[in-house]
């Protein structure tokens, strides 16, 4: 399972996201050794999922110079509004177990298919840019992905 993905929004960068690429990166070289034996690999690739880990984030300090982790809250609080539980999760992987989805990547949820493509359409440098925009195109571009955040930043339109 991809976990990085709930992260790789626009102007967010954590760990999580790095473990994801080298996850991914490592699928795509085991399903090219193994699939001419018959084997199959899948990748998982979840957008936000509807777990109790969101309400264990810690408070933001009030004096942060990091405007990324207010954007990752703001886009988790707002993603969650889909309410993609964790069964989405497992009936995909039940699905991809009995044969009746056998496609590589598999998003799973209401926000991992757009993400995945609006990633795919930016150049390396084009996303590293993105981590610097402001916050009005920031909230734009998350309007252009389904995702209101503007409630959990506290901005006004």
């Amino acid at each position: 399972v991809d976990a990085g993905l709930q992260c790789d929004v626009r102007g967010l960068r954590d760990r999580a996201s790095a473990r994801g690429l080298r996850l991914g990166a490592l699928c795509e070289c085991l399903a090219g050794e193994v699939g001419p034996l018959g084997i199959q690999v899948a990748l998982i690739q979840p957008g936000v999922i509807d777990t109790p880990i969101i309400d264990k984030n810690r408070p933001i300090a009030a004096d942060t110079n990091y405007p990324n982790e207010i954007r990752l809250r703001a886009y988790l609080g707002a993603s969650r509004d889909n309410h993609a539980p964790a069964s989405m999760v497992a009936e995909v992987v039940l699905s991809i177990a009995t044969g009746q989805q056998t496609t590589f990547r598999n998003p799973v949820g209401p926000d991992a298919g757009p993400l995945l493509g609006w990633r795919g359409s930016l150049s390396d440098e084009d996303w590293i840019a993105s981590a610097g925009m402001d916050e009005d195109s920031w909230i734009g571009g998350m309007a252009q992905l389904g995702v209101d955040v503007r409630p959990y930043l506290n901005v006004t339109a």
